[in-house]
């Protein structure tokens, strides 16, 4: 191999979904215990055995990279696989990001088009009904959403809320409990005496926590603690931007193609053993490629 160089830096202003999860978890007295119908914290569950290991992915196409830096040669690209299951402990973090990328696009979209800003709602339904299947309380969600004249958005699923509690060392936990409501990132609303006048009719309360800087990091901290489930969506749409009503510009992750031809990348193996899985950490090389094989063509395994 030659030319490996670091793929990018990270910003270190900010922690990593990665961070942010165990920060919550290792902060938490019940993260992996609490449940309601069905529902659970993300990152509770074992991964599978090959989550987390790095691979390598390039390109062998040595004519589409005639006249660039890479003339002559391969490419590859280390990647860290992942399954993008929200319970899983290694992969949860990478469904938050995924999500939280799709979503801040899908909003950021609608903001170009319309000029208008999102706001941040909370909906909690009163005590006496909490107890209501989680799809019924939606339903109802929904409809005091277009009661109040909320144009679309999407929800978020929190089926449980955190008390903190002082513990004998000093030290402050959090301890989760069972109390479904609603989280909406969205446009429209609110009047005010349609708030006041539906919590008189339904009880249930709506707080307007305002207008939102970053779309993508308001998703990404309600996803850090949303509820998850197997079979059911944490992150749904609604109104003006649900998939019916709001088509968007097809897009591919550069990242996942060759720099140089462009191509969409495969997974690629070194024919020496001994090196191993990729070092842990993006890394992009230049390479011979008679060093390489992409194993899914049975020919180059021989």
């Amino acid at each position: 191999m030659s030319q490996m160089y670091p793929a990018f830096s990270q910003s270190k202003k900010s922690k990593s979904n990665y961070e942010l999860l165990e920060q919550l978890k290792q902060n938490s007295l019940n993260w992996y215990e609490v449940e309601h119908q069905g529902y659970r914290l993300p990152s509770t569950s074992n991964p599978h055995e090959w989550c987390g290991k790095w691979i390598w992915k390039g390109c062998l196409n040595v004519s589409g990279h005639a006249g660039t830096e890479a003339n002559g040669k391969g490419f590859v690209r280390s990647f860290k696989r992942t399954c993008f299951r929200s319970i899983c402990e290694e992969c949860a973090s990478s469904w938050i990001s995924r999500e939280s990328n799709k979503s801040a696009s899908r909003l950021d979209h609608y903001e170009k088009i319309t000029d208008e800003k999102s706001k941040h709602i909370i909906l909690s339904p009163p005590v006496w009904v909490r107890d209501k299947p989680v799809s019924e309380l939606k339903k109802e969600a929904y409809q005091i959403l277009k009661n109040l004249n909320a144009k679309g958005g999407c929800m978020i699923t929190h089926p449980f809320r955190e008390r903190k509690q002082k513990l004998l060392d000093g030290t402050t936990k959090s301890y989760w409990y069972p109390s479904i409501h609603f989280h909406v990132v969205g446009y429209g609303w609110l009047n005010y005496s349609l708030v006041v006048e539906n919590f008189r009719k339904s009880g249930w309360i709506v707080k307007d926590k305002g207008e939102r800087e970053s779309n993508y990091g308001t998703i990404r901290y309600i996803l850090s603690h949303a509820g998850v489930k197997k079979g059911f969506h944490s992150l749904t749409w609604f109104g003006d931007l649900s998939y019916s009503k709001l088509s968007m510009p097809k897009y591919e992750s550069e990242f996942l193609n060759c720099p140089y031809c462009s191509e969409k990348m495969k997974l690629i193996v070194n024919r020496d053993v001994s090196l191993g899985e990729p070092p842990p950490q993006q890394m992009e090389c230049i390479i011979d490629v008679l060093e390489w094989f992409i194993p899914e063509y049975p020919q180059f395994l021989r």
